[in-house]
């Protein structure tokens, strides 16, 4: 039996159900649903005929999309920064930098913005979480505000929000709460020798080959690659190949895990990536193959004190360096000033920008080029250059007055490895 108004039509099913249809302002017949009585159905009809008088009505398919619409809109305003904070994290590659992000981000910026919603996040908050994070630790300040930043980011261009509440001028300008140390070749010198015998090496390697700690203690005898085909004084060129890095494990250490993990490639770009090692510490390096590493090609080459299986920990080389800095009266020098100082010599030796740049493992120049600077010198160094473009040069006979202190060190080296091996080195 089916029924009309002066809007749609309700009919019976078989069922005992009441099915409602209309015609809707486009000419086409639209189902209304089906009901339990004939009032419900006309109540559902009457609903419509108002929507369409007051120009609300919408098709079926224009009603899911604004549900959808809807849905995401609901879903957004529920988003949190502590939300966002693991979809940046997910985007983010290497062990050691995501490691480091999170627990910065948990550390920082979650305790503090964590439960803010995302669309509510003002500048007023941005600030005042500014103003309070990590005051006394510059470097991890500007670190969070560059985590903050860039999790902003990625909200915008997805389309979580229009644009970013975070913008404070001058926030990603760095004060370093110390300044880099470079040591001069006596107090490397006396630093290496005030190192134990087996540590020795980790001084030479850091400083003359420009490896982060962990990329050092990441060296197993198989690293140490020579290239007969290029033969330097003494020996062929010997290569050392990155190939993974240890990191101390955050977070604390699980029961039955190691306190270390061995992450795969270089720090900076998580791939092998050779290094050419100076000729004058290639013996100590072969020495030091032949006294304390295991002759298996995967032998650590800086084997752990309490386990020889595993490497030398981040925190027994920091120890044993700290005791050896202290003895040499270098307090203000950390390991990774090691790298420092073999980028300024390298420097000084000339290197150009871009072997700089390949020897820093650098994407830019731009760090290159800041050790070039400072190898140059000041102003009145400069100033002495220029003078002596115009200045007659001495004929060949004459002694030169400048001396490189790299070429120095190096011939002393190698003529010293020649009187070991009962060759004159003249």
């Amino acid at each position: 039996m089916a029924g009309r108004r002066g809007f749609g039509s309700v009919r019976k099913l078989p069922s005992g159900r009441y099915q409602a249809r209309y015609t809707g302002p486009d000419g086409r017949a639209y189902p209304a649903g089906s009901f339990g009585t004939s009032k419900q159905a006309e109540l559902a009809l009457a609903k419509i005929r108002t929507a369409v008088d007051e120009g609300r009505w919408l098709t079926p398919e224009q009603e899911a999309a604004a549900a959808e619409v809807a849905a995401r809109e609901a879903e957004v305003a529920a988003f949190t920064v502590a939300d966002l904070a693991e979809v940046w994290l997910a985007t983010l590659t290497g062990h050691t930098h995501s490691t480091l992000s999170r627990a910065r981000v948990e550390a920082y910026i979650l305790p503090v913005l964590g439960h803010t919603p995302l669309q509510g996040l003002t500048p007023e908050q941005c600030r005042s979480w500014w103003d309070g994070c990590c005051l006394d630790k510059p470097s991890q300040r500007v670190r969070c505000y560059e985590a903050l930043a860039a999790m902003l980011a990625i909200a915008v261009d997805r389309g979580l929000i229009a644009v970013s509440p975070l913008r404070i001028k001058g926030a990603k300008k760095l004060t370093p709460a110390r300044e880099g140390q470079t040591a001069s070749l006596e107090e490397l010198d006396r630093l290496t020798e005030a190192m134990s015998e087996r540590d020795r090496a980790t001084i030479l390697i850091a400083a003359w080959c420009g490896l982060r700690a962990g990329e050092v203690l990441g060296l197993q005898r198989a690293d140490i690659v020579a290239d007969p085909s290029t033969p330097v004084p003494l020996a062929p060129s010997v290569k050392l190949k990155i190939r993974r890095h240890i990191v101390p494990r955050a977070g604390g250490t699980p029961a039955g895990e190691k306190s270390f993990l061995v992450v795969r490639g270089s720090k900076a770009e998580q791939r092998v990536e050779d290094v050419a090692v100076p000729p004058h510490i290639v013996p100590e390096i072969w020495r030091h193959l032949d006294r304390f590493a295991d002759p298996e090609p995967s032998a650590w080459m800086f084997r752990g004190r309490t386990h020889p299986e595993d490497p030398l920990l981040p925190i027994t080389l920091r120890t044993a360096f700290g005791r050896a800095r202290k003895a040499v009266s270098l307090p203000n020098l950390v390991f990774h000033d090691l790298r420092r100082t073999g980028n300024t010599l390298a420097a000084e030796a000339g290197a150009t920008p871009a072997e700089m740049r390949d020897r820093l493992r650098h994407k830019s120049s731009e760090a290159a080029e800041r050790y070039i600077v400072a190898a140059r010198g000041s102003d009145v160094r400069l100033a002495e250059r220029m003078s002596a473009a115009v200045t007659p040069k001495p004929s060949s006979r004459e002694p030169r007055d400048a001396v490189d202190p790299v070429e120095v060190e190096v011939q002393r080296r190698v003529a010293e490895r020649m009187r070991e091996l009962g060759i004159d080195p003249e």
